[in-house]
């Protein structure tokens, strides 16, 4: 029921190419490598149809090997979540693992909590110049354990969107394990080899320690366990001038 599409690639990326579609909704992509067949939603109410791929990659000396997925992607922070919510939007078959936690450092412990701090402060500063246009304020009293709470409202807020239940609804498979790289094309998690012509790479970064001498043996806070705080600390030397740091 598909019809034979003419295509064009690009030349400045082999794989981009730009399918013709038939008037049932259907896409057909072909190039030198890979054959993929999908059926795209249609029209009606936004149904999906029921996707079907061949999924497969002439190999060296004309070897076939097939696929789990179309893609995976490893990783579920900002960009692993777009990944995997893009390729599965497409109608293509995308599987997303996280080891820890959805939403990755954006969501825990990075842009969300650290602007939540950031609006609680300036509030506070604010506060700090008493008398501006003729309007005099009272001087701030800053209760950390409110603080703390309007931080993890803050992601609790956004934690839903970026939950496994919202990218399962999608039409993505997670995984939440953690994943080995096998090969070109295949990755080891929780006991399953799973294979794909694309595997994405997005496990972000963590806090990098500098040797400092004496650093070992006190304690001190990374933007991992920073914002976990309970209570407000007198004072702080920040080291690193990264956003985060700032």
């Amino acid at each position: 029921g598909l019809r034979q599409c003419s295509m064009r690639q690009s030349s400045d990326h082999p794989i981009r190419q730009e399918p013709c579609r038939n008037n049932r909704g259907y896409f057909r992509y072909s190039c030198n490598f890979q054959s993929l067949e999908v059926e795209h939603p249609s029209t009606n109410g936004g149904e999906w149809y029921k996707t079907v791929r061949q999924r497969t990659i002439n190999g060296y000396g004309g070897t076939t090997m097939k696929f789990t997925h179309d893609a995976i992607v490893i990783g579920g922070g900002a960009a692993g979540l777009t990944a995997a919510g893009g390729v599965a939007l497409f109608g293509l078959k995308s599987v997303l693992i996280e080891g820890h936690k959805m939403g990755g450092e954006c969501l825990n412990n990075g842009c969300v909590p650290s602007k939540a701090l950031i609006t609680a402060a300036k509030r506070a500063q604010e506060a700090r110049t008493e008398t501006r246009h003729g309007v005099t304020l009272a001087a701030p009293k800053v209760a950390w354990s409110g603080v703390h709470k309007h931080i993890h409202d803050a992601i609790a807020h956004i934690e839903p969107h970026d939950s496994v239940e919202t990218f399962e609804e999608m039409g993505v498979e997670v995984i939440q394990d953690w994943a080995t790289v096998t090969g070109k094309h295949t990755v080891e998690v929780g006991g399953r080899t799973l294979s794909a012509p694309r595997i994405v790479i997005a496990t972000g970064s963590k806090p990098f320690v500098p040797p400092i001498e004496g650093l070992d043996s006190v304690p001190y806070l990374t933007n991992e366990n920073l914002f976990d705080l309970t209570e407000q600390p007198d004072h702080l030397i920040i080291v690193g001038g990264g956003v985060i740091g700032m």
